[in-house]
């Protein structure tokens, strides 16, 4: 169709005008439509509107006329500007922005007509940046900022102030970062706080008036020296003791003391006193008796530190008791005179030394203890002998004949002397002579015992004790001592055997019923061991030397002779070379119940042996000397002689 074949094409209201498929509507100066129809497109069949096809068309909506989509997803492709003085309004959905939002001019304006959030999604970070000053805050109520980690304010890219990044607990300002506050009467309150309050390391001022309530109390480490706390003419406090001459400027005269009636001046005493330099008061005179307590009450005249107290020539007289306080001395040691006691009780209640003579004319009695720390006591007593004290408490002396002991009596009668006798006899140099000791036997010098001796119950013995004959321990006792020594052959002999023990722990058994009559055995936990240079050969009769393990320790159920190997369950059985299992030689049976030689020499029945040639193990518990050519190789001695092996085992082999 031609140009010049467009016309104007009117639906009228109510009609329905199709377009065949094969045909177009082509629209030349647009479509009208009349003041109550509209216009429908895709109503029945079509799907969508396709404008312009491969060339560039505009769509345009002139006047005050609206436009409206369906329901269905909408698709801007191109870029989308909403004109000045317009707005964009989403009713009741959610705006999602896939590359951002940006405001190129004028002011930007987020407005929620509910509680809002401006968040991200994940672990996305959300950053606000304003190119100038920049103001948060809320129409009403209280603006708050929260941090899941803390809070971070920066100045640029670094940080302020730090709100429990570091420590969750803690407001941190960075290094070099000040808190100031303005003009005005703002307060820094903590009194609510139970914690701590400390500053840094310099200086601080207090530029007002600081208050501390109930019973706070201050302390300057500084203040290391006790005394007044004063300052100098820089305001710096420190601690001293008040220091005349430099703290104080000193009297003009020596004496003066320092009064105060509105104004401390030095002032000299003068009148009824005087003081000294060195502070003693001098009374120059008491207009008449001097008293202590005038008025009445009791009053005490007190003289401090080391003063003195002088009394005239007269005679002083002391109506009351006299009484010392603060351990003073009473000396009279510089006095030539005498000094009496009154007719009553005299109690001299702390030691007292009598440095010349002390003379009794009457009964010196001393209720704990007399002491003598030098020099003599003499007694009217004159004979020598032993001094004793009568139920009267009277000194007497009593002598024995040469050789005889003092015997306490008991408390009731005096101690005699007495002539040993008996089963033994005293000489008159001390010697005691035991012809025979009945019960308990103590000795806590050297004794000598010149014939054979039988101990019964408890003798202790607390030095040497030499015996020239035999010693005979009665059964049911027993010997300790920390040394036994003889010039000869040292026999212990004991019926039922020996237990050597040392601080009661048994550390040999010698044929006692635990270790078996004819052995001599170490007890559990002890070690026999030989010393450096030393050894431990256990000999029989025969002259075979060998080391057992004992039946106690590994079930020995073979006859003599066996070669065995233990099996896992701890019983001995015959050695077999036939497996390896079988093959891991351990030792000779002593026969069944006995132990198993397990080193040394043992006697045994060995097949063709050769003297010093191995021996090995055969087939159904056999010992030859033939070494298998096929199987199991298990060498488990050398041959001595007939019927006689040295044990050196091999670990088996298998060929």
């Amino acid at each position: 169709m031609s140009g010049s074949q467009f016309r104007a094409l009117t639906i009228q209201s109510g009609v329905t005008t199709q377009i065949q498929p094969t045909n177009q509507l082509l629209v030349g100066n647009g479509i009208d439509a009349d003041v109550t129809g509209s216009l429908t497109i895709g109503t029945t069949t079509a799907t969508s509107v396709v404008l312009g096809g491969t060339a560039t068309t505009d769509v345009s909506v002139n006047g005050a006329a609206t436009f409206e989509t369906g329901s269905g997803a909408v698709s801007l492709m191109g870029n989308t500007t909403v004109t000045t003085g317009k707005t964009f309004t989403v009713t009741n959905g959610l705006t999602t922005l896939g590359a951002g939002l940006t405001q190129s001019g004028g002011a930007f304006s987020l407005t929620g007509n509910a509680a809002s959030q401006l968040s991200t999604t994940g672990a996305n970070a959300l950053t606000i940046t304003s190119g100038t000053d920049a103001t948060w805050s809320t129409g009403a109520g209280v603006l708050s900022l929260s941090g899941f980690a803390g809070i971070d304010l920066k100045r640029g890219a670094s940080t302020l102030v730090d709100v429990g990044m570091t420590t969750s607990t803690a407001v941190t300002l960075s290094a070099g970062i000040s808190l100031v506050a303005t003009s005005g009467a703002g307060n820094l309150d903590f009194s609510n706080s139970t914690g701590t309050f400390q500053t840094g390391g310099g200086a601080v001022s207090v530029n007002g008036n600081t208050t501390f309530t109930g019973a706070t109390t201050i302390k300057v480490n500084a203040f290391s020296t006790a005394g007044v706390v004063h300052n100098d003419a820089t305001g710096l406090l420190s601690t001293s003791l008040i220091n005349v001459g430099a703290d104080i400027t000193p009297g003009s005269t020596a004496g003066q003391v320092l009064l105060t009636n509105g104004t401390p001046a030095w002032t000299t005493v003068s009148q009824d006193a005087t003081i000294s330099a060195t502070g003693a008061v001098t009374v120059v005179s008491a207009h008449g008796d001097f008293t202590v307590g005038a008025g009445g009450g009791n009053h005490a005249l007190t003289i401090d530190n080391a003063g003195t107290f002088t009394t005239g020539t007269g005679t002083n007289t002391i109506n009351g008791n006299v009484t010392t306080g603060n351990n003073p001395n009473f000396d009279f040691s510089g006095s030539s005179g005498t000094f009496k006691t009154s007719a009553g009780a005299n109690t001299l209640t702390g030691a007292t030394t009598a440095s010349s003579t002390l003379t009794s004319t009457g009964l010196l009695t001393a209720s704990n203890s007399l002491t003598v720390s030098a020099g003599n006591i003499t007694t009217p007593l004159t004979n020598w002998g032993t001094v004793q004290v009568n139920g009267s408490g009277v000194l007497t002396s009593t002598t024995g004949t040469s050789g005889q002991l003092l015997i306490s009596q008991g408390g009731s009668a005096a101690s005699t002397w007495n002539t040993v006798s008996g089963d033994g006899t005293l000489s008159s140099s001390g010697v005691l002579t035991v012809t025979q000791a009945a019960g308990n036997f103590e000795v806590k010098g050297n004794l000598m015992v010149d014939g054979a001796e039988t101990i019964v119950g408890t003798s202790t013995f607390q030095s040497n004790a030499s015996f020239d004959g035999d010693v005979t321990i009665v059964d049911g006792y027993y010997l300790q001592t920390e040394l036994i020594q003889s010039d000869g052959y040292l026999n212990v002999n004991a019926a039922n055997g020996i237990n050597l023990q040392s601080a009661g722990v048994t550390y040999l058994e010698v044929g006692t019923t635990a270790s078996g009559t004819n052995f001599i055995a170490v007890p559990s936990g002890i070690t026999l061991q030989a010393q450096a240079g030393g050894q431990i050969i256990a000999t029989s009769s025969s002259g075979t030397s060998y080391t057992e393990l004992p039946n106690s320790v590994v079930a020995q159920t073979q006859s003599a002779g066996t070669p065995v190997y233990l099996t896992s369950s701890g019983v001995t059985t015959p050695t077999d070379s036939s497996a390896i299992a079988s093959s891991y030689f351990v030792g000779i049976s002593l026969g069944s119940g006995n132990g198993t030689i397990v080193d040394g020499v043992a006697t045994v029945t060995v097949v063709s042996g050769t003297v010093g040639m191995p021996v090995y193990l055969g087939t159904s518990g056999t010992l030859t000397g033939v070494a298998p050519s096929a199987g199991v190789v298990a060498q488990v001695g050398i041959y001595v002689k007939a019927n006689t092996m040295l044990l050196q085992p091999i670990t088996p082999v298998v060929l």
